[in-house]
């Protein structure tokens, strides 16, 4: 896809700048995918993930009773421990007197959502993909609810929504040299057919458009394991829900333009439109990803 290449206009439908400003963006992503396809990225991580996943060597011959606990397997176990604690403790000091019953409150909050969100396991899932593929992805976040009059605001904050994320469902800026001079970063999304069909926040038209695709991709198509899982009898995707309904599950991206300061989201299948046209981004600290690297 050329990204310079000026659209033609659908009449009565989607302005042209809108048009062009999301063929610009598959055109990123398309750029991103391609590099990831050229340096064999996901091929190496889904090697990584193989070595780690065999965590038992033996023999088949009768006569050998050894078992090799491979390097791979007991490295990540051993480092996974020394990273993440089981229960860490936050401690919040204020700056001056004053501030310190709002730092006693804040300490309190942040420990009490930790433990019974079970933040913790989220930083684990994340710290086995740093210490298998080399990466890993965390996605923060926080919504609030705004009460009382304009001239006397407290604002509620909801439990801070923070998970990991597969690294084989993010892509950056292909240009860019490290996350810090990013133009843009994009989250691939799977959500099931029936959920997006009912998306009331998602453009009528468009959800129309959407088709079905592959919910995941850390797994090779190509590979021959995955084909025997995948058409399995007892594959959750071959046997679909109660009453033979296959689950069939649609990809979108969400999708930051750092440069413009937006968010957006569109579909994997080339619909003609926006599903969420680009909004100022929710965050007032940027995009809601942090990447942790061994580089």
């Amino acid at each position: 896809m050329d990204a310079n290449e000026p659209i033609p206009a659908l009449p009565g439908r989607v302005p042209v700048k809108r048009q062009q400003k999301l063929a610009n963006y598959r055109a990123e992503i398309a750029a991103s995918q391609h590099q990831m396809e050229e340096k064999k990225y996901h091929e190496k991580w889904r090697r990584f993930i193989h070595m780690y996943e065999a965590n038992l060597n033996y023999s088949t011959d009768p006569a050998v009773d050894s078992i090799d606990v491979p390097i791979a397997f007991a490295n990540v176990n051993i480092l996974r421990s020394a990273l993440t604690v089981n229960h860490p403790k936050f401690t919040a000091s204020p700056r001056n007197l004053q501030s310190h019953l709002a730092a006693t409150l804040c300490e309190e909050i942040v420990n009490w959502e930790w433990y019974h969100n079970d933040i913790q396991d989220e930083i684990r899932r994340t710290t086995d993909d740093l210490l298998i593929t080399g990466n890993g992805f965390i996605k923060v976040g926080y919504q609030l609810d705004t009460y009382g009059k304009r001239s006397d605001v407290s604002q509620l904050a909801s439990p801070a929504p923070m998970g990991g994320i597969d690294v084989f469902d993010m892509l950056v800026d292909s240009t860019a040299t490290s996350m810090k001079n990013l133009q843009w970063i994009a989250q691939r999304v799977p959500v099931r057919s029936d959920v997006a069909e009912n998306n009331k926040n998602w453009a009528p038209r468009v959800r129309k458009q959407l088709r079905a695709g592959q919910k995941s991709i850390a797994e090779d198509p190509e590979d021959e394991g995955f084909n025997a899982r995948y058409n399995s009898p007892n594959s959750s995707i071959s046997q679909g829900r109660p009453g033979g309904e296959k689950i069939e599950w649609v990809i979108v991206w969400e999708f930051y333009d750092l440069q413009e300061g937006t968010m957006c989201v569109f579909d994997d299948n080339m619909a003609d439109d926006f599903l969420v046209e680009p909004q100022p981004m929710p965050f007032k600290f940027g995009h809601p990803f942090i990447h942790i690297g061994n580089y």
